[in-house]
């Protein structure tokens, strides 16, 4: 597409959707209901997630944890691990990190395998030291 060519219907509506996103988020709302807004069906799901993150990171850790759980939640979903992992990974990786152990406890304190496995994958996309401390 050339400068000269209007956007898209589609671009149109995307960047509409991020802005109305941008509004919700500056208007304070409890971590759980940020998680909440972000409750939608498909893609539309973690391009979100993305937009929400980097918007309160520097503003509201308490909702960058809740996003960061749910985000969690579905890796350990093999109908969405790939998506949840992509969007984990597309975070800033040291907060990541540096968060993930602590956030992701609570799921792995169930002893699910597949949890387990599939939260093994991310922790090496993420950091070897990290699987290693997982599968000790």
């Amino acid at each position: 597409m050339s400068n000269s060519e209007p956007p898209s219907d589609n671009s149109l509506a995307n960047e509409a959707h991020r802005q109305q996103l941008i509004k919700l988020l500056d208007r304070k709302l409890s971590p759980g209901d940020i998680v909440n807004v972000l409750h939608r069906p498909g893609a539309q799901y973690y391009d979100d997630a993305r937009i929400a993150f980097s918007v309160l990171l520097n503003s509201n850790e308490d909702a960058c944890k809740e996003i960061l759980y749910d985000l969690l939640e579905h890796c350990t979903n093999q109908r969405f691990a790939v998506d949840a992992r992509d969007t984990v990974m597309a975070l800033p990786r040291e907060w990541v990190i540096s968060h993930i152990e602590t956030i992701a406890e609570p799921i792995l304190r169930l002893n699910d395998h597949t949890d387990y496995v599939l939260l093994l994958a991310l922790y090496e996309m993420l950091s070897p030291d990290l699987a290693a401390r997982l599968t000790k």
